[in-house]
């Protein structure tokens, strides 16, 4: 194949394209055959050595037949990046830097050709990073340009290689480290050179905020170096800064205002050194204005070149080959522009909270759960699934609130703090049809309440004439009242207690019945009081026993009656004091004392003793 013109553009950070023209004999090559194979090109310049240009082909035009039985091709070369905007993903990174995300999705789609010039320890390990519905060119440019890395391509015999840096000791020199400004056109020479300077805002500032330490304030500042005008009044403010640390937090700022000071200044100039790539650096003798000293990298170039010598009878010029290229000073950091759009979730989603098999409850100190997000196809429902992630309470105090923790299996509504999908909250759960409600719906649909996974519940029913609360504990229940706790019941009151009561109150207590009492006790009842007793009685006071009765007083005993006093017994009545008896029957009634006697009956009145006196 021949090529007989090119126009090609590649930058720093930005992905290479060659468009180039060629000619064939092969007349039926189809694109079946190219499209997605690798492809090198070579610019010849009159005079020293070629710049090779590797890609992959990504597009294949095939054009009329001209002179020469030649057809007529177009192809475009791309780097193989450019392959990975055509996988749209979503997909889950827990706990790794953004150079291991990088490498596992270049390593998902088989491309090694990349040089890591990074240092892995100077970059943090993401709990939480998520690939949301974008492709993977745009995930891993985005992450780039998040951190401050950059990247570009070297070209070499038979292949291209991704450079991925963070420091401009990357760049390298060009094969001819010294151009030389020459607007006559003479070969190896800059031909035009412009230098130009762009306000910039003279402070980046950054927030954040940590849940863990909610009073710390992470507020991130970082003024320029640049010496301009105005600056100091013009401030770049964002929130938030997706860090959770200060320190983390400062990093990103500087490397945010690394980013505007490098785009403070450029020099655009025209070339005719073919050998300009991208990230290669240089010097520029020979020009009236710059020093021979100052050390430039090639940020953007643009290549143009035709070549005619294949075809017989051209009248015009046969070769020709130039450049457009954009510079920037070696000795101000490098740090790329956050261009990439990061994906915004329009709104809240549900997911399936998940945890270790036989884990019903899976949470941390803080309440937190996991869930399996329905679009994530990697996921194993376990707690790998997601990180820890917030559940919103309807109360949430210091010491006080509500809790509420969704178990595994439950389906729960999922909000993103800013929309961002790094950042989930629960907001809500929802039933499904494997989880159904408590209540059997339409039936009870004048039903609320709260019942818990151990059956613990709080029923209300509002249904008219049909009003109802009802609290059901599985097992115990404790009820703690600091002060008073008072209760009013309009109708009856009805407590059953299958087994013991036990009541203790330690200071007073008083009841009252204003219309009649009945206790019934089916075993027995025992009374202890300690302190003395008085019942007052207004009205009839009876006591009916159907076995026997004993009363026992450790001291004296008074029984008084204002008026008439009756004892009564169907067999007999006994009064004993020591060795003194009275004793009362219903034939008869006998006083003792000691040996003596005193009987009386029907008969008469006995007497007998060791001594009688009658006066």
């Amino acid at each position: 194949m021949l090529a007989t013109a090119l126009a090609g553009e590649e930058g720093i950070s930005e992905l290479f394209s060659y468009d180039v023209e060629i000619l064939s004999a092969n007349q039926s090559i189809t694109a079946e055959t190219m499209i997605g194979d690798k492809a090198k090109l070579v610019i010849l310049p009159e005079e020293g050595e070629g710049r090779i240009v590797h890609g992959m082909i990504a597009q294949w035009w095939a054009s009329a037949v001209i002179a020469q039985d030649l057809r007529q091709y177009r192809v475009r070369l791309v780097p193989w990046l450019w392959f990975l905007g055509h996988s749209t993903d979503c997909r889950i990174f827990q706990n790794l830097n953004v150079p291991d995300i990088i490498e596992q999705v270049f390593k998902t789609f088989g491309f090694t050709d990349y040089q890591m010039s990074v240092s892995r320890g100077d970059y943090p390990k993401l709990e939480f990073c998520v690939q949301y519905r974008e492709t993977a060119l745009n995930f891993v440019s985005r992450l780039m340009e998040e951190v401050g890395i950059f990247y570009f391509f070297r070209h070499d015999e038979d292949r291209h290689v991704m450079v991925i840096a963070d420091k401009n000791a990357s760049f390298k020199p060009l094969p001819d480290q010294q151009l030389y400004y020459a607007p006559d056109g003479r070969r190896r020479q800059v031909t035009q050179w412009e230098h130009g300077y762009d306000f910039r805002p003279g402070r980046w500032a950054h927030r954040d905020f940590n849940f863990e330490t909610p009073s710390t304030d992470l507020t991130a500042t970082e003024k320029t170096v640049l010496k301009l005008r105005r600056a100091d009044a013009f401030e770049r403010y964002d929130y938030p800064g997706r860090y959770l640390q200060k320190s983390r937090g400062t990093e990103l700022t500087k490397g945010l205002m690394q980013a505007e000071e490098a785009a403070h200044q450029s020099a655009w100039g025209t070339s005719n050194y073919a050998r300009l790539a991208t990230g290669g650096k240089f010097t520029l003798a020979e020009h009236p204005c710059e020093s021979k000293s100052s050390v430039y990298v090639i940020r953007r170039v643009r290549h143009q070149a035709t070549d005619n010598t294949h075809l017989a009878n051209v009248t015009a010029e046969a070769t020709h080959y130039s450049n457009n290229f954009e510079a920037i000073p070696h000795d101000v950091p490098f740090r790329p522009m956050r261009v990439t759009e990061k994906p915004f979730v329009h709104g809240p989603q549900t997911a399936m909270v998940v945890g270790p098999t036989g884990e019903k409850i899976h949470t941390d100190k803080h309440g937190r759960v996991r869930v399996q997000f329905h679009w994530d196809r990697y996921g194993k429902h376990d707690e790998r699934s997601s990180c820890w992630i917030r559940v919103s309470q309807a109360w949430a105090g210091r010491g006080w609130g509500s809790v509420h923790l969704p178990h595994v299996g439950h389906e729960v509504v999922v909000s993103f703090l800013e929309g961002d999908p790094d950042r989930p909250l629960i907001t809500g759960r929802v039933y499904n049809g494997e989880n159904e409600k408590t209540m059997k719906m339409p039936d009870n649909k004048t039903q609320s309440g709260l019942k818990d996974h151990a059956g613990n519940e709080i029923l209300m029913e509002g249904k008219g004439g049909s009003e109802d609360i009802r609290v059901h504990a599985v097992k115990d229940m404790h009820v703690t009242v600091d002060n008073d706790r008072e209760m009013h019941v309009k109708a009856h009151l009805k407590e059953t207690v299958d087994k013991g009561q036990e009541v203790t109150v330690h200071q007073g207590y008083k009841e009252t019945i204003t219309e009649g009492a009945t206790a019934t006790i089916s075993d027995g009842k025992k009374l202890t009081v300690t302190g003395g007793s008085t019942v007052d009685i207004t009205g009839e006071y009876k006591t009916t026993v159907t076995g026997p009765t004993k009363h026992s007083s450790t001291e004296t005993t008074d029984i008084h009656a204002t008026g008439a006093g009756t004892y009564t017994s169907d067999a007999s009545l006994k009064f004993a004091v020591a060795g003194s008896v009275i004793e009362i029957t219903p034939t008869a009634i006998t006083i003792t004392s000691g040996p003596s006697t005193v009987k009386l009956d029907a008969s008469g009145v006995a007497v007998s003793g060791p001594k009688i006196s009658l006066n």
